[in-house]
């Protein structure tokens, strides 16, 4: 989204944190998911509104959000990348995400900073005997933690598993990865 859109939807999470609306759940904290990702690997993202890591433009929404935003995705690959998780891996979490980074490259930002994954084996390229990419990257860090899209169609059950094996319990994240539309008729 542009920018403006983002800082609307930062202003909404601002008041509802002030708020504390009587049941629903408190607000902990803001993922900044995009726009620093490869447009090879863009999801549904918006390619209109893709940008390089710009650690000005996520201090200034970082600031609109009094201090929320506690995760900032970024393909590490991407040129400024590693000083953008240089300097925002002190204000927040740094993932990697959204990414075609091989395994040098992700590295690199693990290195640099990056402590998690976001939606590990979607979205980045697969673990191989010769090229481990991501996956094997942060597997063999401990400092890194991993999220899984456990719904039954993002993942295979098996490789669900297999993560667990690579990383431990201790270090994978569940997550939803559902949206407004989530529960909708086909």
């Amino acid at each position: 989204l542009p920018e403006e859109n983002i800082r609307s939807a930062i202003a909404t999470a601002v008041r509802l944190r002030a708020e504390e609306p009587e049941g629903a759940a408190m607000l902990r904290g803001i993922t900044m998911e995009g726009p620093f990702f490869n447009p090879a690997k863009k999801g549904a993202q918006n390619a209109d509104y893709l940008r390089q890591p710009d650690y000005d433009f996520f201090s200034r929404l970082n600031e609109a959000a009094g201090g929320l935003i506690k995760i900032a995705c970024v393909a590490p690959e991407l040129p400024g990348a590693l000083s953008f998780i240089e300097k925002a891996c002190k204000i927040c979490t740094v993932s990697v995400a959204h990414t075609t980074a091989n395994y040098d490259q992700a590295k690199a930002g693990f290195d640099a900073g990056a402590r998690h994954v976001t939606h590990l084996f979607n979205a980045m390229p697969p673990l191989a005997h010769r090229e481990p990419g991501v996956i094997g990257a942060a597997a063999e860090n401990p400092a890194v933690t991993a999220e899984l899209i456990t719904d039954g169609i993002h993942i295979h059950p098996s490789a669900v598993r297999a993560a667990f094996i690579l990383f431990g319990a201790g270090r994978m994240v569940l997550v939803s990865d559902s949206m407004m539309a989530c529960g909708m008729a086909n």
